[in-house]
């Protein structure tokens, strides 16, 4: 403030003098200083760059000075939390990206909200907050993940044969995903596969389902195929999965033979052991329900320890065979399975036997 300040006499001819008066306030540090706002609010995605500016806070101080200077800070507890991923300019109060953010990442889901701290530079400083709340957006960057266990069968259609799950760990959208089999090795008269969404689990399961009856023996290699999964976002990210579905086996088939009826022919007097024929049974099926085991039985009991058959269906002389006393013999094979229940071919053998030149002629 400036005042003059005049001092006179009281004479006839009155005289004066005058003084100018300057009278300065000094500043007592007795404001806080104030946000614009009590409440700041701003959505970040999720793939911005470090260093980009989320957001500028701004607070004033009446006083003048020191008193009057601003800086900006954390509060204690945010800067613990949070301080890893945003900084703030002390003096323009500007947030900033300090590293990359993941919205997957537990502790980043949801609303963050910020503390911050606005303290003038006087002696005895006052300090006032605002809130800053950073929504971090999803952003669609994550393929969907398949997880595929096969539960394979040999059952009529509608069987559930696989179920899988994927994730996607976006949100919304972005993570809603749908799946569909693409590429499946089959001719078009084979098999066709459905695959749903597991109606008793959550979401993102999902069955894959017959549509037609499945034969193994037709498809003994199983069924090769990719199963595709999208997401809904824009634009949508994919991820394929090949699989091979293998088709266990059910003991279907009986032992076939490759002929009803064997016929053989072979000179009395072998030696023992000699090997006359080599039968073969043919199983379509595989594992234990494919091995065979041959068996081989006379029709009469007199023909019994005449011959014998091996595993590999080779049927030998087990005895010396003489056509003086026997020139034809019958008997029955077969060829059971390993399965349970097994299964069982049959066929029939007829051994002819021809004579040889052992006798001299008699008078």
């Amino acid at each position: 403030y400036k005042f003059t300040l005049v001092a006179s006499d009281n004479g006839k001819s009155s005289r004066q003098t005058t003084l100018d008066l300057i009278i300065k306030i000094v500043d007592v540090n007795d404001n806080s200083p104030q946000f614009e706002s009590s409440h700041y609010s701003v959505s970040l995605p999720e793939n911005s760059k470090v260093g980009t500016e989320i957001i500028r806070v701004l607070a004033t101080d009446a006083d003048e000075g020191m008193n009057g200077i601003v800086k900006y800070g954390w509060s204690d507890d945010t800067f613990k939390k949070f301080g890893s991923y945003f900084s703030i300019d002390s003096g323009s109060g500007s947030i900033r990206l300090k590293k990359t953010l993941d919205y997957e990442k537990s502790h980043l889901l949801g609303p963050i909200h910020l503390s911050v701290m606005a303290s003038d530079q006087g002696v005895s400083k006052k300090s006032s907050y605002t809130t800053v709340t950073v929504r971090i957006v999803d952003v669609n960057d994550n393929e969907p993940f398949i997880y595929f266990k096969p539960i394979p069968k040999n059952s009529p259609p509608g069987t559930e044969v696989a179920r899988f799950s994927v994730v996607d760990r976006d949100e919304g959208r972005n993570g809603q995903i749908a799946c569909d089999i693409r590429d499946v090795s089959l001719p078009a008269s084979a098999i066709i596969f459905t695959v749903q969404i597991d109606k008793q689990s959550y979401i993102n399961n999902f069955v894959i389902q017959t549509s037609g009856e499945i034969d193994r023996e037709s498809n003994p290699k199983g069924f090769d195929g990719f199963i595709v999964c999208k997401d809904h976002g824009e634009p949508d990210l994919n991820n394929a999965r090949r699989f091979n579905l293998n088709i266990l086996d059910v003991n279907d088939n009986a032992p076939i033979f490759e002929l009803n009826t064997f016929q053989v022919h072979i000179e009395e007097n072998l030696a023992v052991g000699s090997p006359i024929i080599r039968t073969k049974a043919k199983d379509n099926d595989s594992g234990e329900n494919g091995e065979i085991t041959y068996t081989i039985h006379p029709l009469k009991e007199k023909w019994n320890n005449v011959l014998s058959i091996d595993e590999e269906g080779t049927v030998r002389t087990v005895s010396n065979i003489d056509y003086e006393k026997m020139t034809k013999m019958f008997f029955d094979i077969t060829a059971q399975d390993h399965g349970s229940p097994s299964q069982v071919g049959r066929a029939s053998l007829e051994l002819n036997i021809i004579d040889v030149d052992e006798y001299l002629p008699v008078f």
